[in-house]
């Protein structure tokens, strides 16, 4: 029901409810941080506190019942349904101190909106200046970002100041237009799971339609290249990381748009300042739509080993890219049209939204791997439809975010082990005491290290198992057969063997698959 209030009252910022039974009340109340709940209370021993709950939910102040008074509406007299409205603005524009009013006439009285009780509950308002002149139009964006965040409107600004192509132009912004603390007790905002959110508003000017509304296949691609254009000079030039490449924040220019905005990157509410120490940064895995969501992103979530989330990099984002052309090639067709359900096309990436992160992950490195009949299935589909030079694109891309997973995963690794061959070399005790660590070991003599696997098989683990082994001088072939040959051992992974050469030659890393 509160979801509902939420999506056809879509200028709310909280909603009160009072739950009633034969003896006693609770008062409920829902904001973007989430829910509190009142402690119950007989009604006949408190009458005179759910009389004052009943007139202060019935009041006609709108914004003591949680309206956002900014927002006011037309209705028509015969039906009862809004047809028209006003959004008016306290707005700060770039060098301007002090705020001013400015009103603004509503295009279309239904937002577009995410339709949820908790969390950033972004809402876009297309609107005008001059009342049914709709030539020159505006985006109002209403959103709640978590407190401590960079606003927004700051990266806007800075990205404004040095004139960046294919990111969205901003026009002024609002603060101080309340946080989810001020409508809490004392008791809820003091709580160690309440995180406050600050209401944040920023205009700036309206674009075309998503990407995925384009009319021909050239002003597709032609979009697509100015939004990753934008997002390089985001990056290099404004030292901004965008963070969340999805279907919703890539839009197409305007018509007959020069070159450099036939594309245009949107929302920076997740974004972050690039040259910051990991430290500083929020790291949220879940940064991002999951079907955009990086491999690098989907392992960690994956792997419950891993305390630390990784920090989010440009190259999260490209790949991101990567996946808002695989939606468009493998759900459309070259006019437009939606593929149907059937379509084999579909299959191929119809796991990438999984709430799995385990399920989304298998099925994304499918298209990377060219063993794997996904990705020439992907290409024979696109090439059919789309063309060839569109499959060849969709190929080399492909190839070129699978070719920078693979050195990711290899910095990674190297790093890891040149860790723990460090920790080996200086403190022998410390080989001992890691023998049974579920993911990564160390063995430090040729007697100790068969033990370790057989330490591992009797725990019943159907998980691979990663062992940093000491050669003895044998190359990755003799060291991988000696280990193949082990009665437990079922296979071995030749492709993930490295050497760490930049703190021992001498230790090797491999992947043991044992039986079941």
């Amino acid at each position: 029901m509160v979801r509902q209030i939420f999506a056809h009252q879509p200028n709310r910022k909280f909603v009160r409810c009072l739950l009633v039974s034969e003896k006693t009340f609770r008062l409920v109340h829902f904001d973007r941080s989430g829910a509190e709940v009142s402690q119950r209370f007989n009604i006949h021993a408190h009458y005179a506190e759910f009389v004052r709950i009943v007139v202060a939910l019935a009041s006609p102040d709108e914004a003591a019942i949680g309206f956002d008074t900014s927002i006011q509406w037309t209705i028509d007299p015969l039906t009862g349904r809004k047809i028209a409205g006003t959004l008016q603005s306290r707005q700060r524009t770039n060098g301007r101190k002090r705020a001013t009013k400015k009103t603004y006439y509503l295009v279309e009285v239904h937002p577009i909106a995410r339709h949820i009780i908790r969390g950033r509950a972004t809402t876009c308002w297309l609107v005008a200046e001059v009342p049914e002149n709709w030539t020159q139009t505006f985006v109002v964006k209403d959103s709640w970002t978590s407190a401590g965040r960079t606003e927004e409107q700051f990266l806007l600004v800075q990205a404004a100041e040095l004139k960046l192509q294919g990111v969205c132009e901003y026009v002024s912004h609002e603060t101080k237009r309340g946080e989810t603390k001020d409508f809490r007790s004392d008791g809820s905002k003091n709580n160690i799971l309440f995180s406050n959110r600050v209401a944040a508003r920023v205009i700036f000017k309206a674009y075309g339609k998503h990407l995925q509304s384009f009319k021909t296949t050239l002003q597709l691609l032609m979009a697509l290249y100015d939004a990753i254009s934008g997002h390089a000079q985001l990056s290099v030039v404004a030292k901004i990381l965008h963070r969340d490449i999805n279907d919703t924040n890539v839009l197409l220019g305007l018509e007959d748009a020069s070159v450099g905005w036939r594309g245009v990157l949107i929302d920076l509410g997740v974004a972050t300042r690039l040259g910051r120490t990991t430290s500083d940064i929020v790291k949220e895995a879940r940064t991002g739509s999951r079907f955009f969501q990086s491999c690098s992103i989907l392992s960690y979530l994956t792997d419950l080993t891993k305390e630390v989330a990784p920090a989010h990099c440009y190259l999260d984002d490209l790949e991101g890219f990567l996946y808002l052309l695989c939606r468009i090639f493998l759900t459309q067709t070259p006019d437009g049209a939606a593929r149907l359900e059937a379509d084999p096309a579909m299959r191929i990436i119809r796991k990438w939204d999984s709430e799995d992160a385990e399920v989304a992950h298998e099925s994304k490195c499918k298209i990377f791997n060219s063993g794997c009949r996904d990705k020439n299935l992907a290409i024979g589909y696109i090439k059919e439809s789309w063309g060839g030079a569109c499959a060849m694109l969709f190929r080399k891309f492909v190839e070129w975010i699978g070719h920078i997973q693979v050195e990711r995963k290899c910095s990674a690794t190297n790093m890891a082990l040149r860790t723990l061959a460090r920790k080996a070399s200086t403190n022998p005790s410390w080989t001992r005491s890691h023998h049974t660590t579920p993911k990564c070991l160390h063995f430090s003599t040729r007697q100790s290290w068969l033990w370790g696997a057989s330490a591992q098989r009797s725990r019943a683990t159907c998980r691979p198992l990663h062992l940093l082994l000491h050669s003895s001088g044998r190359s990755p072939a003799q060291l991988s057969a000696r280990v193949h040959a082990h009665s437990l051992v079922r296979m071995v992974d030749f492709s993930t063997i490295y050497r760490t050469c930049a703190v021992d030659t001498s230790y090797m890393y491999i992947c043991v698959h044992f039986w079941d």
